[in-house]
């Protein structure tokens, strides 16, 4: 019968989910599913699919198709018990906006050092605030107290960024810089967690000493001379052992380049040569 995700609509499938194009998904997995009737790939992103237009009874049955399949399906298990702790809070699941745009969720989150942050959203107020909150979809962020809060499309109150980013967020925000957030993650089970895609879109001149979002230190080790030593050794004063040390200079099309070992052991026959006028 051949494999499902092998399958060029499977490409196609994945490409619309992505686009939150959902009715193409809908349509281009309940095309694979009649080629591959048990394939869980298909179903899930169907289940989601049902799920992102509103048809939540459509996307809980199909999800238990999965479990009937595969029992202990995590992406199933853990979307059933949401669909019911929503439905038993009286919270309805709104249709998710179709994109326009051509721009995928892989593009949206692309991390760029320096200037992009996920940040855990804290102090979750009413679930319904949330309940429709889907990964990229736009929120809001606003300056209040000296932190930063988080506002859904409709203009209600989802919750706080995270204390640490939320003060250094609103901090640069009141000094004039802009940002745009997308929800990465929205889990509306019992542990109710939210984390937000924050990219600063504009870095006023006046902090630009003060980066938001500081570019972490890495361990790696990166050696280094000097630009006193550097002088020191490219000086025209003939330093002992020169000649020796030529063997270890390095050519390239831009010239001949000093390996970091020999300008290192150049600097300390330098100090010696010193020590010894002295």
């Amino acid at each position: 019968m051949g494999s499902a995700e092998l399958d060029p609509l499977s490409n196609k499938a994945v490409e619309a989910a992505l686009n939150n194009h959902w009715p193409e998904a809908i349509d281009f997995n309940m095309l694979l599913l009649k080629k591959y009737p048990k394939d869980v790939e298909s179903l899930n992103r169907l289940a989601r699919a049902y799920l992102e237009s509103g048809r939540t009874s459509k996307a809980k049955s199909t999800y238990k198709a999965v479990l009937g399949i595969d029992p202990y399906n995590p992406i199933a298990t853990k979307n059933v018990k949401r669909i019911s702790e929503l439905k038993s809070k009286g919270i309805t699941l709104n249709p998710t906006e179709t994109s326009n745009t051509t721009t995928s969720v892989s593009d949206l989150f692309l991390e760029e050092p320096g200037t992009t942050k996920i940040i855990q959203v804290t102090q979750l107020k009413s679930p319904k605030a949330s309940a429709s909150l889907r990964t990229a979809d736009p929120v809001d962020l606003k300056n209040k107290y000296s932190a930063t809060y988080v506002y859904n499309s409709k203009g209600k109150e989802v919750g706080v960024l995270d204390s640490f980013w939320g003060k250094k967020v609103a901090s640069a925000i009141r000094e004039g810089a802009k940002f745009e957030a997308y929800i990465v993650s929205a889990d509306h089970t019992s542990e109710n967690k939210i984390s937000v895609f924050v990219r600063e879109t504009y870095h006023p001149p006046k902090l630009e000493n003060a980066p938001t979002f500081p570019i972490e230190k890495t361990d790696d080790f990166h050696p280094s001379v000097s630009e006193e030593a550097v002088s020191l050794i490219t000086s025209e004063n003939e330093l002992p052992g020169s000649d020796e040390e030529e063997s270890n200079e390095h050519s390239t099309e831009g010239g001949k380049h000093t390996s970091l070992e020999s300008l290192a052991q150049k600097e300390q026959d330098a100090l010696d040569h010193l020590d010894e006028e002295n």
